[in-house]
């Protein structure tokens, strides 16, 4: 049986026994943390919380703290990295102004069409390419790790396909200001961000929303209402009726865009709003306001109990496990309500819950492929060099960044990414990365001096893993082990040297290395 065989076999194996319900260890503490709100340790990461078992714990509440004010946090080095991207911080309308191009009588309007086009086809790639090469290199290397764990997180609550006519040069501004500024803020702030911004807008259509008119032009649209209620407040069990949905889409009314190419910035079209009196969660809507009924109705959301169970239960989905422990959706539930939408209170009191912290939790969530991909550079210590091929693993594991067309946006469920061909791509992935054979990332080679297998398990586990292999894992290697040792006709000498680099793709195709 051949290596990729072998990791397909033993990578769908559940643990035969359930774990104990000890502690965690220093070393699974320290994982833990780095697998949840970050994209996995590096090797210094490791060295760092490890160095003394005693302060372990008391060196990861710090550096959660930290991560808590990211802009306290020197990321200078990967700030000069973003400089290569000039694309991502040209505004809408600079990024949609068109060439313009001086015609005499030699030059036809077809012509100036057609460069024209192609001008925005460039454009348009050249954006694309460098926000999916961005967020890669945020992942890996920009100190504010829970950053861009959350910037990505709430991407997908709040998702856009930047693959639309809509959302190919709205998605940079969309995920630069109306994201990112504000994951450690208030919930209402993110919310009346995303309802205003372009690219949603644009995406739910509610753009075009507006009160037929005398000539029986226009009409309302319902679908971001029913999208803001369904999936970004108050969650499908909610409390909602679809008559909450009609006077949710009638208060949104003229929430629109004024500028070229269909709109680059919010305006409110006070001609195209529907005055009349409304009626919604059961709150009157008297007649005759314009666009403070939308703001209202946006806090009325982002202050719902509901809204705070359905955010608490998600949080607990991605960071936790897949089953939305109770006790603890409840327990943030409840910091989000008393601390009116605070973010950030809500994430500190995730990580300072008994229920974080109980074994049952540990590596049991699936990675994504954002998650694996970059987990695996970081654990072997890998340094990008070019960053064009990471978005194709990517894309050929089933994660094609910003451009997942469902509201929804990507799940974290093991359930959607657990697959054959999915995982099989994984593989893949991990035996050229350690080969060196991937491009763009350099992978430092391993000068350790191993022979035996308890040597070799002793490495993947101390120094890759950073975890304890599962016993399938464990006799698969061996049995790879000794397998190599037989057909390389080393039967009876049991101190030669071992390829590391079979056995780090092993260990990185791992049921360990593949949870978190």
């Amino acid at each position: 049986m051949d290596i990729r065989s072998i990791i397909i076999t033993f990578i769908l194996i559940l643990p035969s026994s359930l774990m104990a319900k000890a502690q965690l260890t220093p070393r699974e503490t320290m994982l833990h943390v780095f697998n949840r709100f970050a994209y996995g340790p590096r090797p210094e990461d490791a060295a760092q919380m490890l160095a003394d078992l005693k302060k372990t714990k008391a060196r990861l509440d710090a550096w959660f703290e930290q991560q808590l004010k990211p802009e306290l946090i020197d990321d200078k080095a990967v700030a000069e990295k973003l400089k290569d991207f000039p694309r991502l911080s040209q505004s809408i309308l600079e990024l949609t102004q068109k060439a313009t191009i001086m015609q005499d009588d030699k030059v036809q309007l077809a012509a100036a069409k057609a460069i024209d086009r192609n001008m925005e086809l460039q454009v348009q790639n050249e954006l694309s390419e460098q926000l999916m090469q961005s967020k890669v290199l945020r992942s890996a290397e920009s100190l504010r790790q829970f950053e861009a764990v959350l910037t990505d997180f709430w991407f997908n609550h709040f998702n856009i396909d930047g693959r639309s006519q809509q959302g190919k040069y709205t998605t940079p501004s969309y995920e630069r200001e109306a994201i990112r500024p504000h994951v450690f803020g208030s919930f209402v702030d993110l919310l009346k961000a995303t309802a205003q911004h372009p690219a949603m807008l644009r995406y739910l259509g509610n753009a075009n929303s507006r009160v037929m008119n005398k000539k029986q032009e226009g009409g309302i649209n319902e679908n971001y209402a029913r999208e803001l209620l369904e999936l970004h407040t108050l969650g499908i069990d909610g409390g909602y009726s679809q008559k909450d949905v009609i006077e949710l889409a009638r208060i949104f009314t003229g929430w629109s865009l004024s500028g070229p190419y269909g709109g680059n910035q919010f305006v409110f079209k006070r001609e195209w709003h529907d005055t009349q009196e409304k009626t919604f969660l059961g709150l009157k809507f008297p007649a005759g306001h314009a666009q403070d009924e939308g703001d209202r109705a946006l806090t009325i959301l982002a202050e719902h109990p509901s809204t705070a169970r359905f955010i608490a239960k998600k949080l607990v989905l991605a960071f936790v496990d897949d089953k939305g422990d109770p006790a603890l959706v409840e327990k943030l539930a409840q910091t989000f309500i008393d601390k009116k939408g605070d973010l950030t209170a809500v994430y500190r009191t995730l990580y300072q819950s008994p229920e974080f912290w109980q074994r049952e939790h540990f590596n049991v969530k699936f990675k994504k492929p954002l998650h694996y991909v970059v987990s695996a550079v970081r654990a072997v210590d890998g340094q990008m060099e070019s960053l064009n091929s990471l978005p194709i693993a990517l894309k050929m594991m089933g994660e094609d960044l910003y451009h997942y067309g469902p509201p929804t946006g990507y799940s974290d469920s093991i359930n959607y990414w657990l697959s054959t061909n999915l995982i099989t791509q994984r593989l893949i992935f991990a035996n050229r990365l350690v080969h060196k054979n991937w491009p763009g990332v350099l992978v430092p080679s391993e000068e350790k001096e191993i022979s035996t297998g308890q040597e070799l398990i002793a490495f993947l586990e101390n120094d890759v893993l950073q975890a304890r292999l599962e016993d399938a894992s464990r006799r698969a290697i061996l049995a790879a082990l000794q397998t190599d040792k037989l057909r390389a006709g080393l039967k009876n000498s049991v101190n030669a040297p071992i390829d590391l680099n079979r056995y780090l793709a092993l260990a990185l195709g791992s049921p360990q290395f593949q949870k978190r």
